[in-house]
């Protein structure tokens, strides 16, 4: 079977942007067939397009997920529809409620719901891993301990890590690269 990762953006981002370049890159040299959608933002920015935008997708017991930001929140969703259980998903800075910026509130909005059916993205995937800066200047901390906890798993902290991005220093993530390779 073939090992495979599916890395998804944020709000405002692309797939050219942040560590995903890198990590694309880390990944097709050690195997892995990778696919970075690009994914409608901010214009047009919704739940329901984003799903569009990656329904040609295959999942399987050898997909490895890889989410940053809104782009985590979008995976909880995608977790929660898929008929496979994947081997790994990664959540990088993930948002669940509001951010209190209302640019990124707005074009979050569809992707906010007062729960998630927490069982089933258990049951879809092999392992969940929770990655947060310490110092996040857009999406606060007690975001990912609260799907941490509803996960059962912990929160990895990273010191002075800000929202994980460029604009944090993070054009290169070795620590994300640990949990995979």
């Amino acid at each position: 079977m073939i090992k495979s990762a599916v890395i998804f953006h944020g709000t405002k981002g692309s797939p050219t942007h942040n560590w995903f370049p890198w990590l694309s890159n880390l990944l097709q040299s050690s195997g892995y067939q990778v696919t970075v959608p690009k994914l409608p933002t901010p214009v047009n920015q919704s739940l329901t397009s984003w799903f569009e935008a990656v329904n040609h997708l295959a999942f399987d017991e050898e997909t490895v997920l890889v989410a940053h930001s809104c782009g985590a929140t979008f995976a909880l969703h995608l977790l929660e529809n898929l008929k496979v259980r994947i081997k790994k998903v990664i959540l990088v800075s993930v948002v669940i409620d509001k951010i209190g910026i209302d640019e990124y509130d707005i074009l979050n909005s569809s992707f906010i719901r007062s729960s998630h059916d927490w069982k089933k993205i258990q049951q879809n995937c092999q392992s969940v891993h929770i990655l947060h800066g310490s110092n996040d200047s857009y999406v606060p901390l007690h975001q990912a301990e609260f799907v941490a906890d509803n996960l059962g798993v912990l929160v990895q902290i990273i010191p002075d890590g800000g929202h994980l991005n460029a604009e944090s220093g993070f054009t290169e993530f070795p620590c994300i690269a640990s949990l995979i390779v």
